[in-house]
């Protein structure tokens, strides 16, 4: 008799199960979390990266970036060390790390004759975890 219930068209326990792949597909649909995040510097790597409170450094930034994530670059010379993209974004999400509009930071990896580093800008997560996604985007303008 209990079979029976759970196959009736109107049944409630049949209801439910609808209503829960409904919400799963809502879900699936749903975009990603997106999040803009600050750099200055005049700011601190401990505060919230917000416009009002940015972070110190493009590294610091970049490490904590995930998927949806967009990091604006204002202007300034940031001395930096090795930057190293660890997490992929995706095509609907990608990882943007972009100058402020308007704004021309320079990023300053030390580089001299003696010391040349062929990369500074890193992406790598392991040798079997593919990394892209990513887009690093400034004005080459000179000035």
């Amino acid at each position: 008799m209990m079979k029976a219930a759970v196959l009736n068209k109107g049944s409630p326990v049949k209801r439910i199960l609808w209503l829960a792949l409904f919400v799963l597909i809502l879900l699936a649909s749903s975009p990603v979390f997106a999040a803009d995040y600050y750099v200055a510097t005049t700011g601190n790597d401990s505060n919230s990266g917000t416009q009002a409170a940015p972070w110190r450094t493009i590294k610091h930034a970049v490490d904590k970036m995930v998927a949806g994530y967009t990091t604006y670059v204002k202007r300034g010379i940031y001395n930096e060390g090795l930057i190293r993209f660890s997490r992929s974004g995706t095509a609907s999400a990608p990882i943007r790390l972009l100058n402020a509009p308007g704004e021309f930071p320079i990023v300053d990896f030390g580089v001299t004759e003696s010391n040349r580093v062929v990369h500074r800008f890193d992406m790598y997560a392991g040798t079997t975890t593919p990394i892209g996604w990513i887009t690093i985007e400034g004005d080459l303008s000179p000035r």
